[in-house]
């Protein structure tokens, strides 16, 4: 009997997925959903956000992406909204939607793309497959080869100078940072910083105050939006050198933690603090 119930609860679905999804021809213009805000991102970027006729709750970038139609959180999608919406292409993130759904997508005969890009390298390759699979080739790959320059001339610029020693605090609490297999250690490395957890093989690893006391970083810089508690705790400890020089920063974190073409501003912008900090300011 519950099989029976599970099934007739199932059929609306399954109904609405049979019926209403148009099929994929070379004519038709393409219904997109995106399950991750950052592929949300890569599909304007490649000029396809015409396409889309739904996202998840936290694609808020570029403005236009807030007026999409909503199916959920990552952690929480909704099939029947997914499948009122008929789509035809649905781009998932593997590291941060639900395998179960994403089966259960992948079941009821939904096309779905994985995006899951790691470092700018990564991000090019996405926009460049992205392109081609909405019929944006040409503007894909003019995207990914400016995001490719931008990356080759902060390489240039900045890593061959003095190294600075870097506590990178993703979150405040809990105390999270980057360790090397982090994308984002990347950037750090790019602009010459050294990162006190690059010794750390985990990405995203959780530190203990005790351990950054330790470390002596020069330079301390958050991605938690709570800036306030940031500068607060952290003016706590006086004997850091970071704190006794006065070098507390933020950058946004969509800026470093969200894989699309606006790494290159978050880099730019680590660069500069980096850069700060070794002329004394």
């Amino acid at each position: 009997m519950i099989l029976i119930r599970q099934l007739m609860a199932w059929l609306p679905v399954l109904f609405g997925l049979c019926f209403s999804i148009p099929a994929l021809s070379a004519s038709a213009p393409l219904r997109v959903i995106t399950l991750s805000p950052h592929t949300t991102e890569l599909v304007y970027a490649v000029g396809a956000g015409d396409l889309l006729v739904g996202t998840v709750e936290s694609s808020d970038y570029p403005a236009e992406a807030l007026e999409l139609p909503r199916v959920g959180k990552g952690p929480t999608l909704s099939i029947e909204k997914i499948a009122a919406l008929r789509p035809d292409l649905v781009f998932y993130w593997p590291s941060g939607n639900s395998p179960q759904l994403i089966e259960q997508l992948r079941q009821f005969g939904i096309r779905l793309e994985p995006s899951d890009p790691q470092g700018y390298e990564g991000v090019a390759a996405d926009l460049r497959r992205i392109g081609k699979l909405l019929g944006k080739s040409e503007q894909g790959d003019r995207v990914a080869n400016e995001l490719l320059a931008g990356f080759s001339r902060l390489t240039e610029t900045y890593q061959s100078r003095a190294p600075v020693k870097l506590f990178l605090e993703i979150s405040h609490n809990p105390l999270i940072s980057i360790g090397k297999g982090s994308f984002i250690n990347q950037s750090v490395e790019l602009c010459g910083g050294q990162n006190i957890f690059q010794d750390v093989g985990q990405g995203w690893p959780h530190v203990t105050l005790e351990s950054i006391l330790n470390r002596q970083p020069e330079l301390i810089v958050t991605t938690d939006h709570n800036q306030q508690a940031f500068m607060a705790y952290w003016q706590q400890w006086a004997d850091l050198q970071a704190v006794k020089n006065n070098r507390l920063y933020f950058i946004d974190p969509d800026l470093l933690v969200r894989q699309t073409p606006r790494l290159l501003t978050g880099a730019t912008r680590l660069c500069e603090v980096l850069q700060q900090v070794r002329a004394g300011q």
